[in-house]
């Protein structure tokens, strides 16, 4: 008589499959929780985007000798343009175009040490909160950006009279 040889089994068992199952969802969660924009990135990119785009606005007005203007609002800033005593708004030039934040992003201001009280989106031809002049000067301005309303500053971008504008992260606020 022979002995009776059990087949070997092909596939894999329940237990080999749930362990397979689990490190591949371990390693989903760590690469969703790493690669989603946090809060504070999104502040981050607010922050730079504008500074970006008041360091061209200024570039632009002291390279074709014109006066520009700066407004914010809570939630939008804009730029317009001195033409015959108006002004106008830069609504085709991008990247000076009126650019909405979204609700992620929390800003204040301070024109010449004075708060500004935010309100509406600035209208058309109001007068700019901040003058980027074409002789290169800066109305004096603070602009904080946050994640809300009660958190911590998370970046300022300074505009000093002298024309320098810089962006400070939290650390050096």
């Amino acid at each position: 008589m022979t002995p009776f040889i059990l087949p070997k089994p092909k596939g894999f068992t329940l237990l080999e499959l749930i362990v397979v199952l689990l490190v591949v969802s371990l390693f989903t969660v760590m690469i969703v929780v790493n690669v989603s924009p946090g809060d504070k990135n999104i502040v981050k990119n607010q922050a730079n985007r504008l500074y970006q785009t008041l360091l061209f606005a200024q570039d632009k007005a002291i390279m074709q000798s014109v006066e520009i203007g700066f407004s914010t609002s809570e939630t939008a800033y804009s730029f317009s343009v001195l033409k015959d005593a108006q002004w106008l708004p830069l609504s085709t030039e991008r990247p000076l175009v009126e650019y909405a934040f979204g609700e992620d992003v929390y800003l204040q201001m301070t024109v010449e040490n004075e708060a500004v009280v935010m309100g509406q989106a600035p209208h058309a031809n109001d007068k700019p909160m901040v003058l980027l002049l074409s002789s290169g000067e800066v109305t004096p301005f603070e602009v904080t950006l946050a994640i809300s309303e009660t958190d911590d500053v998370l970046f300022k971008i300074i505009g000093t009279s002298a024309g320098e504008i810089r962006l400070s992260p939290q650390s050096d606020v």
